[in-house]
């Protein structure tokens, strides 16, 4: 198998600001009537009523599926919603941490070859890695002593490997050093 990068879409600069906004993210994963997750991209137009309806993971309120062929596949609340998932940068957050555990159950399964791009920490030479043999298993939101991560691997039910989304702005330092360690 061949390792697979992947990208999430640049963010470009925001007009009259200094930060980072992702333009044009939309949500790309909602749950089913069975309380599955479905991944928009993958949405049969077809079947998708028997699926419905469809909720959204962040505040559970009813989605749409948009699948037309003109703009991008997205689930879209009703207008005036007041769910976080509702804003680019957090859509984009939400979408990249259920990418990453989809990879991570896809390695760990030996289905597809994931390299990370990881750098040695003596000399910041690349030193890519396979996923697949760092871990066993990914959650979101995993917790390592006080704190968070976007997505934890483990390794015989041990923290292994934490990833962290960055959307806006770069894990502070006293994070990414205690997440070192792990």
């Amino acid at each position: 198998m061949r390792p697979v990068r992947h990208r999430i879409p640049a963010a470009r600069p925001s007009r009259g600001r200094a930060a980072l906004r992702p333009e044009g993210v939309a949500l790309a994963y909602a749950r089913d009537r069975d309380g599955a997750l479905a991944a928009v991209a993958a949405l049969d137009p077809a079947a998708r009523r028997a699926r419905a309806p469809f909720r959204c993971p962040g505040c559970g309120d009813e989605v749409t599926p948009r699948l037309g062929a003109v703009r991008a596949r997205h689930f879209a609340h009703r207008p005036g919603a007041r769910c976080p998932l509702t804003a680019p940068e957090t859509a984009l957050h939400f979408n990249a941490k259920q990418r990453l555990l989809a990879l991570c159950a896809e390695a760990f399964a030996g289905a597809r070859a994931v390299a990370l791009g990881t750098r040695c920490p003596a000399c910041r030479r690349p030193d890519p890695r396979p996923l697949a043999g760092l871990g066993d298993a990914a959650a979101a939101e995993g917790a390592v002593g006080a704190l968070r991560a976007d997505v934890l691997v483990t390794r015989r039910g041990r923290p292994a490997l934490a990833l962290e989304v960055l959307v806006t702005h770069a894990v502070d330092g006293a994070k990414e050093d205690r997440k070192s360690v792990v």
